[in-house]
Formats: C-alpha cells, structure tokens, sequence
C-alpha cells in the first residue's frame, strides 16, 4: 500500500465544498487507503484559506479545517526532511520556478515509498516516465 501525499490543491477541494473539484477530492479522501500531509501541504493550504481573494476565513477556522482532514484514521503525517539539492533528488525535469514546489513534493513522497496525488495535469509534463508511478493525477471528470 503507497501512502498518497495530498497536494496543496487536493487539500484545497477537500476544504471548501464550492471549489469544483470538490467531490473528486472527497471521493479521493473517502477511497484513499492512507494519505500524508507535510508541513508544506498544511502551510499551503493555511496561506489560501486565510487568503481574503480565496476564502478568509480566521486562523481557528482554517486550523480546525486542517484539523478535520488530519483526524481521519487514514491521515499521516509526514515530517519534512528532504531537499532539492541532494543528488538523488528528481529535478532534470524542472524548467520553472512553479514547479519547485510540486517537485519537492514528489521528493518527498518516493522518499517515503508513496506517491504524489495532485490535480496539476501539467505536472507530468516532462518528467521522465520511469517517475510517473509516484505520480497520481486526479481528475474530477472520472
């Protein structure tokens, strides 16, 4: 069994139920064997619930959204000790800086044995295919 780590985006259907990949998310997370969180995810998902342009709503609401997708018997929580710089790391593919994030991401998830689950259709874009198993691409049509 892979755990899946949730993408920032992931994170952001589950939260809030008008977002329209709401129930793919939710069809995910109900489905999903285990998934992870990182400090990274948790912090994304923090910055864009506070954020007034996407919801804005106050800190004890956003950590009580976290809070409810953490308490799952199926969440983990993966702490965060890889970096970009290690040799080993996956990075030929990265041509940007919007994809450092998502790149770190997948670091850390085959660190971890488990895979990346995000709704970026773009991400897979370049990377070489013998990565792509650590890759699960959501898509809300399905």
């Amino acid at each position: 069994m892979k755990t899946e780590l949730a993408d920032v985006n992931v994170l952001v259907a589950i939260a809030i139920q008008e977002h329209a990949d709401h129930q793919a998310a939710v069809d995910w997370l109900r489905g999903v064997e285990q998934f992870a969180t990182t400090p990274v995810t948790e912090m994304g998902l923090l910055r864009l619930l506070l954020n007034p342009v996407i919801i804005g709503v106050g800190i004890t609401e956003a950590l009580d959204t976290l809070r409810s997708i953490k308490d799952r018997p199926t969440a983990r929580f993966w702490p965060d000790a890889t970096s970009l710089t290690d040799r080993r790391a996956v990075t030929a593919h990265v041509t940007g800086s919007k994809q450092i994030t998502d790149t770190h991401l997948l670091n850390l998830a085959i660190a971890h044995g488990g895979r990346l689950t995000t709704f970026d259709k773009d991400f897979l874009g370049g990377l070489p295919l013998k990565f792509h198993s650590y890759v699960r691409l959501l898509n809300p049509d399905q």
